[in-house]
């Protein structure tokens, strides 16, 4: 060992710790002063600060001054878990809920006791100011990962609000004549709300602060759960995350994620009763302006566009009173859109002329309103003309990357025609011949970030790009609240059909016609709240 040139086994330690859990990794540290030099700039690039070490209910021990002197010149990334924080709102309607089921009065107190932000676990001023802590000592950081709470029963996102502002106070990091700190390169926002979205860009001090410190962000990753149930609210939210997003000036990759799925297999219709960019959309449901909203902002830039389980929000009223070709994602061959329509795959094509790649899996719409409206929209475009069974997404892709296409199951040629007349000899010049055998990587999402390259999700997985994160002990944990919770809501309702039952038997009712309903506490597969 004493032979080996420190640079040799330095190498060999860096490829070995890449196979190896990080807990396992830092015992290693410990075998001698040489592993010791080589593995800190390895395993001290993130430095994490869980709800348990902020807690003062944990038996962790919260960053000392002392331990970030040592490590803070390695810190470059940042990883903040908050997921197991509750909402004092979320706590109180729990409470309410189990009023009449007294086994789970205990489980309501130690939530509002232990997980909630009070004097006896901490509080709203202490997070910020271990937060500045360790930006203060860590000020190599351009890195940050921050898991937001996740509620589990209702729309409450007071605790996702209050921890995103205090977090960007601290990132709003004063000019300091003796410490120089390094500019946020890469965020990564997972469990965002859309209320706090909105409540934050309400707020001028909130806005000042979110500015300053995404000033020079270049890589933006945000998943974005949706609890506002009022339609029209949503310019609002467009708004205010258009505006969150535009406030990155810098910006090289985005990537919007909806996390208010079912994790069920996506089917094509959802029916609803009444700088150089990568943008990567995964699992959202978004109206047709927003296309309108990123050519303003990213049309001169943007050269990778991603889309997988995206699904065009759609609104259709009486069947004499709607167009049901209004909103497309390729559109109708043959025919050109009319004014005020919007057919996505034109409006790219037309007003994004630096993308480049242009990949879709998925694609599908959300339509709004009656059935006999969605029946007037004749499956939208979702059925492949040519008679070839191509998928939505290939004729998306074919159509946006400038394609030929094959000919109609008639025989006629199958023309995609511009929306502006100057430009339909351009489109017909730049046509690319027509390919049969596409690889699946030349036009689906998954395949080719599985097998080609991955742009904008490389945070996604790890933060600084050697270790995954990955609490365990925190899913763990969650997973344990989610289930006790569900056992009171087990009880809740046997509880009140017992009461029903003996309701109806005193009225010579049948007690099996009467039914209760009851909230639903989410379903979550834990193992899908991170990123992927």
């Amino acid at each position: 060992m004493d032979k080996v040139p420190f640079e040799i086994l330095a190498a060999i330690l860096r490829v070995t710790v890449h196979s190896m859990p990080k807990n396992a990794a830092l015992n290693l540290r410990f075998v001698c002063r040489a592993f010791d030099t080589a593995l800190k700039p390895i395993l001290c690039q993130t430095l994490n600060l869980e709800f348990t070490r902020l807690s003062r209910f944990s038996h962790r021990r919260p960053p000392t001054p002392e331990g970030l002197q040592t490590i803070g010149y390695h810190c470059t990334s940042l990883y903040i878990d908050l997921m197991l924080l509750r909402d004092e709102l979320e706590v109180g309607f729990l409470k309410t809920l189990f009023r009449d089921v007294p086994s789970m009065t205990e489980f309501c107190d130690t939530l509002n006791t232990r997980y909630c932000m009070n004097p006896r676990s901490f509080t709203e001023e202490e997070y910020r100011a271990s937060v500045t802590e360790l930006l203060f000592y860590c000020n190599r950081v351009e890195r940050i990962r921050l898991n937001l709470p996740f509620p589990l029963v209702g729309p409450h996102c007071t605790a996702v609000t209050s921890t995103l502002a205090n977090t960007f106070a601290a990132l709003n990091r004063k000019e300091d004549e003796e410490v120089e700190y390094s500019k946020l390169k890469v965020l990564v926002l997972e469990n965002a709300a859309d209320i706090s979205i909105c409540s934050l860009w309400m707020n001028p001090l909130d806005v000042v602060n979110i500015r300053k410190s995404i000033e020079c962000l270049e890589h933006f990753v945000i998943s974005i759960r949706r609890r506002e149930p009022l339609l029209d609210r949503y310019p609002i939210y467009a708004i205010s995350l258009w505006s969150l997003i535009a406030s990155a000036s810098l910006l090289r990759t985005l990537s919007l994620v909806g996390l208010d799925c079912d994790h069920r297999p996506p089917k094509s219709i959802k029916h609803t009763v009444s700088s150089t960019v990568d943008e990567k959309l995964k699992r959202v449901e978004i109206s047709a302006d927003f296309f309108s909203s990123a050519r303003s902002i990213f049309g001169k830039t943007l050269r990778e566009l991603f889309l997988n389980e995206v699904y065009l929000k759609v609104s259709g009223t009486e069947p004499d009173q709607t167009h049901p070709f209004k909103v497309l994602w390729v559109g109708l061959p043959n025919t050109r859109p009319r004014e005020g329509d919007i057919w996505v795959a034109h409006v790219i094509r037309e007003n994004l002329p630096k993308l480049r790649v242009c990949r879709a899996s998925r694609l599908g719409y959300d339509f709004y309103g009656t059935e006999a409206g969605l029946e007037a929209c004749q499956n939208f475009d979702l059925d492949d003309p040519c008679g070839l069974k191509r998928t939505l997404a290939r004729r998306f892709v074919e159509v946006v990357t400038g394609y030929d296409q094959p000919k109609l199951e008639s025989g006629e040629p199958c023309i995609m025609l511009s929306p502006q007349r100057e430009h339909s000899q351009v489109w017909k010049e730049e046509l690319k011949p027509v390919s049969k055998r596409m690889r699946p990587s030349e036009w689906d999402t998954i395949a080719y970030q599985s097998l080609v390259a991955n742009p904008t999700s490389a945070w996604l997985r790890s933060i600084d790009g050697i270790f995954p994160n990955c609490n365990k002990g925190t899913l763990d944990e969650l997973h344990a609240i989610a289930q006790t919770a569900c056992t009171g809501m087990n009880k809740l309702t046997e509880h009140r059909n017992s009461l029903a039952g003996e309701a109806l038997v005193v009225e010579g009712g049948d007690s099996g016609s009467d039914t209760i309903n009851t909230p639903q506490v989410h379903q979550v597969d834990w193992n899908q709240t991170s990123l992927q």
